[in-house]
Formats: structure tokens, sequence, C-alpha cells
């Protein structure tokens, strides 16, 4: 894996190449899959697709966190949704 300094809001941060990145997104994807599938059992399998794009942002908002940098963990983005169903 390839690992670069990226400097963000004057602070130089451990940062993950894009192709490495999306293969660790694919992994993190295939694991929520996992988790949520009991969802599946009650007819909330639309609002799954949803619900993992937002713990994935909740997850990147938190990484930037941890690398010290002052970054709200929030689901703003979401916020101007009704639910978590895709469209």
């Amino acid at each position: 894996m390839q690992v670069e300094q990226k400097e963000i809001d004057g602070k130089k941060i451990p940062w993950v190449a894009d192709d490495d990145y999306t293969h660790l997104i694919g992994k993190l994807r295939l694991q929520l899959t996992g988790v949520f599938e009991p969802f599946n059992k009650y007819g909330l399998d639309v609002f799954i697709p949803g619900a993992k794009d937002a713990i994935i942002k909740l997850c990147e908002d938190f990484a930037l966190c941890t690398r010290g940098l002052d970054h709200a963990i929030d689901l703003a983005h979401v916020k101007t949704q009704t639910t978590f169903r895709d469209g």
C-alpha cells in the first residue's frame, strides 16, 4: 500500500493512494453488507445502501480527526434527505 504525505489545513498527514483507498473502501463496504444482512429479513433493505454511505462518511471524518485535523464528525450531508434511500 502506498502512503504519501498530504497537506490539509496546513498539516501534513499520511494519505493512502487513490487505488489503495478504493480497495479499502470496497473492503469496508463488504463488511458493512454483512453487518446489515439481518435487516433484509425485515424489509429494510432499501435503506442499507444509504446507511452504508453515511457510515463510510462518518468513518472518513473520524479518520481525519484522529490525524489531528479540526474536522466535524456529523451527517449534515444526509439531513437534507428524508430517508437513507437511494434516488
